[in-house]
């Protein structure tokens, strides 16, 4: 064991305001006395093996992971996750490099996420020292159906929700939190099928916590005429260059979105559900008894084109 030597000891807190190690600049310990790593000039936290750990805040000194830099330092490659293909595969030179670092470029963590939902909460409480409370209210007020300011929006009343998927190639994430209350989730996978993952896991915490919203939900298949599903195939326009392809395989019909391959299954004609993210989509059709456009979740409309 390394003694801590003599000097000024600056604690360390976690993200939750607990305190877990002491500086000694440059040397870093455990609660125990035990030399576990060091601090550069520029806050920048490394193990005893050299690997990187993340950065401390000015003060408080809090330890945080999340970055913007792109493409990853070496030195911090080896504490970030690599990403995987549909297929499991490990996703060529383990993360993407994106042109559009505030919509692409976020390396964090799951309880950094959580943090800032939380922050978004309080500041519409008006106690937050980072966001007004005008702005936390309008971000989390819809601005267009389904849609705050940067926020995506569900539910009503006790249910009302906000949060925000992400996507990028071999990574999915989902984060969530109620208006009111104090609950929420956060989920991050490093595989382009990590949204199934994280839909699950979302009706697990709120079937065990007994949420108002995103729980697991029983549902009745109905028999459909091939024909009338034929007549749902096409492609389907969510946003300007954002489509949704519907095909008709063998009397079952499926969703193409990107690489994922998501089977629907009927509860009546026009109406469908997937059993992977809990998503119903309804068909609206025209006189000649093609669809014309769908709605996802009541919220979004896709046009047939």
């Amino acid at each position: 064991m390394v003694r801590i030597p003599k000097g000024k000891a600056i604690p360390i807190y976690t993200s939750k305001g607990d305190w877990s190690a002491l500086m000694v600049f440059p040397f870093v310990f455990n609660t125990l006395g035990e030399w576990v790593g060091w601090v550069t000039p520029d806050r920048q936290v490394y193990d005893v093996d050299g690997l990187y750990v993340g950065w401390l805040t000015p003060d408080p000194r809090v330890l945080r992971r999340r970055t913007y830099d792109q493409p990853l330092p070496e030195a911090r490659r080896a504490a970030a996750a690599g990403g995987h293909t549909s297929d499991g595969k490990p996703l060529r030179g383990r993360a993407h490099t994106y042109p559009e670092m505030a919509a692409a470029g976020l390396w964090t963590t799951p309880t950094d996420l959580a943090r800032f939902l939380l922050e978004i909460a309080g500041a519409r409480r008006g106690e937050s020292t980072v966001l007004s409370k005008a702005l936390a209210l309008e971000m989390t007020t819809a601005q267009k159906p389904g849609y705050g300011l940067g926020l995506s929006l569900e539910g009503l009343g006790p249910a009302a929700s906000f949060g925000h998927g992400g996507s990028n190639e071999g990574f999915k994430c989902q984060m969530t939190a109620y208006l009111e209350g104090g609950r929420g989730a956060v989920v991050m996978a490093n595989g382009d099928r990590g949204g199934f993952l994280a839909a699950e896991i979302l009706r697990a915490v709120a079937r065990e916590y007994d949420w108002p919203s995103f729980k697991p939900a029983e549902k009745k298949v109905v028999p459909v005429d091939p024909a009338a599903l034929a007549a749902l195939e096409g492609r389907y326009e969510l946003r300007p260059g954002r489509f949704l392809d519907v095909n008709l395989e063998n009397g079952t019909l499926f969703v193409i979105d990107g690489e994922d391959k998501v089977e629907l299954h009927p509860e009546s004609e026009t109406r469908f559900f997937d059993m992977d993210e809990g998503h119903v989509l309804v068909f609206a059709k025209g006189p000649d008894g093609r669809a014309t456009h769908m709605t996802v979740d009541g919220q979004l409309k896709a046009t047939r084109r």
